[in-house]
């Protein structure tokens, strides 16, 4: 009985003693499956627009000639092949993204696990949320989404229910 509470503790201590580096890092990271998902939400991208390529198409085959329909039905074609180009580039970006950061969380964990530091940093992944809402804001400034997103910030900070904020007049009863 003895023998065994021994060989017990001892196995145990040996258990509890180990400490060796994770050989996936990337698991832990949520940048690394952030990336992930914008990969996989791309290739799903491109096959929804690769079946609507062929839709085009197929409508394109069976327009009549001299109709004035044929002008729409291939600017929809070529629209499509333009859209389906671009995502054609954003998979591959995305594809190549995960590789990169699967080395770089791969470097970086076996810097930080002999650093003793905690890994993943959570500020990195904060900076990768702000970089990613920066990245699909819209390219053109409209004046009247601006007002109303300005409105908005007044109405949810309680001004303008007249409330009477700082330049309002307050009547006293």
């Amino acid at each position: 009985m003895k023998h065994k509470i021994i060989s017990f503790l001892i196995l145990s201590v040996a258990l509890v003693g180990c400490d060796k580096p994770n050989p996936e890092p990337e698991k832990m990271d949520p940048i690394y499956e952030a990336i992930e998902k914008e990969a996989a939400s791309m290739a799903s991208q491109v096959a929804a627009a690769e079946k609507e390529l062929e839709g085009f198409q197929a409508e394109l085959a069976k327009v009549q000639p001299q109709t004035g329909q044929i002008k729409y039905a291939e600017k929809r074609v070529n629209d499509t092949q333009a859209k389906l180009d671009k995502l054609r580039q954003m998979q591959k970006y995305w594809e190549m993204r995960v590789g990169s950061r699967l080395q770089w969380d791969r470097e970086h964990y076996l810097k930080a696990y002999n650093a003793k530091k905690p890994w993943p940093p959570p500020e990195e992944f904060e900076e990768f949320q702000a970089q990613l809402a920066l990245e699909r804001a819209p390219k053109t400034w409209n004046i009247r989404e601006r007002l109303d997103q300005a409105k908005l910030g007044l109405k949810l900070k309680g001004e303008g229910h007249g409330e009477g904020g700082e330049g309002g007049e307050h009547k006293e009863h």
